[in-house]
C-alpha cells in the first residue's frame, strides 16, 4: 500500500515504509526550497517578490531602475487613502539625482503596508539591501498573472 501527494504538477509516491516516507518528505522539502527561490518576478522595472507561503508580496525597484534614476532624495506615497490599487494607478512620486518620476502600479493589488521608514530616509529605496529597499507589501495579486510574469 502506498500514499501519494501532489507537488508542483508531479505525483510523489510514498510507500508506507517509515524510512522511505522520511526520504520523500526530505526530497519534497528540498524541492519546495528550490521552488521558493524563484518567486521573484519583474514587470515595468519593478520586482514583485512573494513572501514565503503567505499571500503577500514585496514591491521594489529593480537595480537597473535604481541605477538609472540615481539616489532618491524625496518620495511621497500616492493614493494612500485607497486600500486596493488598480493597474496603472500612481502609487509613488519620487525625486532622484537623475530623474523625477511617478511610478504606476504594475498590476491590481491590495496594499498591506507602506515602507514608512523610507519617508524619513528616501535613500532606503535606492539601497541594494532587500530588507530596506521595498516600497510596499501587497496582497490579493492574481496568482496566475503573477506566475506568468518574467522571472527576475
Amino acid at each position: 500500500m502506498f500514499l501519494f501527494s501532489h507537488f508542483k504538477n508531479n505525483l510523489i509516491f510514498v510507500y508506507k515504509n517509515k524510512f522511505k516516507i522520511k526520504v520523500m518528505i526530505y526530497i519534497k522539502y528540498k524541492l519546495n526550497l528550490l521552488w521558493k527561490v524563484n518567486m521573484k518576478k519583474v514587470i515595468k522595472f519593478l520586482v514583485i517578490e512573494k513572501i514565503d507561503d503567505r499571500n503577500e508580496y514585496y514591491l521594489r525597484m529593480t537595480s537597473e531602475m535604481q541605477d538609472d534614476i540615481g539616489t532618491v532624495s524625496y518620495l511621497q506615497f500616492k493614493n494612500i487613502d485607497k486600500k486596493h490599487l488598480k493597474e496603472d494607478d500612481i502609487f509613488l512620486a519620487l525625486e532622484a539625482s537623475k530623474a523625477i518620476l511617478n511610478l504606476k502600479m504594475p498590476l491590481d493589488a491590495t496594499v498591506v503596508k507602506w515602507n514608512q521608514k523610507a519617508l524619513d530616509n528616501p535613500k532606503l529605496i535606492s539601497s541594494h539591501d532587500e530588507n530596506e529597499n521595498w516600497i510596499m507589501v501587497l496582497s490579493d495579486i492574481d496568482e496566475t498573472k503573477f506566475m506568468s510574469l518574467e522571472d527576475f
